[in-house]
């Protein structure tokens, strides 16, 4: 079965709109802030009570609804290689879900930018972006 052709996303006009997927901790404000100062326009998705693949699945229909072409996922995994795996696995097929859902070419890119990351970097990137740590870290 060949692949379909791609339709691209029609020209957006205004700020880039992006969901980050809001967990409460550190990378969320990271992402936040980052997403922000580059100019774009962050919508905060709740998390969903069925765990991390339910929350991603939601993440992508908001995105969906708003015209974004990007979640971005703030899970971090601490070293934990498992868990790491998990996370990139979940992330994909998430975004083959959101793809099937919202027809050819109309993807939602899934990103787990801070998923490999250690806690210093993570805590670096905090005050690059000048975001208050939590206490306790």
């Amino acid at each position: 079965m060949g692949e379909r052709p791609s339709i691209p996303h029609p020209p957006r006009k205004g700020p880039e709109v992006v969901v980050v997927l809001d967990d409460g901790g550190l990378a969320t404000a990271v992402a936040r802030a980052g997403e922000e100062q580059a100019g774009r326009v962050v919508v905060l998705a709740a998390p969903g009570e069925g765990g991390p693949s339910e929350s991603l699945l939601g993440a992508c229909r908001e995105a969906a609804k708003r015209g974004a072409r990007r979640v971005v996922w703030p899970v971090w995994c601490g070293g934990d290689a498992a868990a790491l795996h998990a996370a990139f696995e979940r992330a994909f097929l998430i975004q083959k879900l959101a793809a099937l859902d919202a027809g050819p070419g109309r993807g939602i890119a899934v990103e787990t930018p801070f998923a490999d990351l250690t806690e210093a970097r993570l805590r670096e990137l905090a005050e690059d972006l000048d975001v208050a740590l939590p206490r306790g870290m």
